[in-house]
Order: C-alpha cells, then structure tokens, then sequence
C-alpha cells in the first residue's frame, strides 16, 4: 500500500462519520473520503483501495476503514469502532 507522506497532522482532512448508519456503508464512506482528496493523494487512494478490492485479498471492511485512515484523520461517530473513536480533548 503506499501512502502520500503526511507531514503535518493539520493538513490531514478529517472524515467524521457515523460508521453504525447508513452513512456507514463501505461505498458511501469511500465516497466521502474521495471528496477530501485531491491529486496525487486521491491517485494514490484509489490505487489502495482498487489493490485492496481485489478478488481473492480477503479485505474486510475495517481493511478499508484502515486504508481511508492512512489517508485522513477518520472518526467514527458512532463510536462503533474503538480505533476511530472521537479522541478527548488535550488539555
């Protein structure tokens, strides 16, 4: 998988989304993470996410969830899934 360098946390889109709804679909969140990307990052998504959709990969969805992560700060809403729970606040 390559990943677009990320060398500044504040430049990373952020995707929040309630990943127990509708909105949760595996289509509609790469949709949403699609519209925060742009050249060579959203090129390079794409790529990951066409590998990762192979037939045969055995991708599961949090496989998913964690190549639209490596790519932005996704939160879940929902708090469905630990690893994308909405952080606290740093004090």
């Amino acid at each position: 998988m390559e990943q677009v360098p990320q060398n500044n946390e504040q430049e990373r889109p952020r995707l929040d989304i309630d990943l127990q709804g509708p909105d949760g679909n595996v289509f509609v969140v790469l949709m949403q993470a699609r519209e925060q990307l742009e050249g060579a990052a959203l090129m390079a998504f794409n790529e990951d996410i066409r590998m990762a959709m192979q037939p045969g990969t055995g991708t599961k969805y949090e496989d998913i969830l964690d190549i639209v992560n490596s790519y932005m700060t996704l939160t879940d809403t929902s708090t469905t899934y630990e690893a994308y729970a909405p952080k606290p606040p740093e004090e």
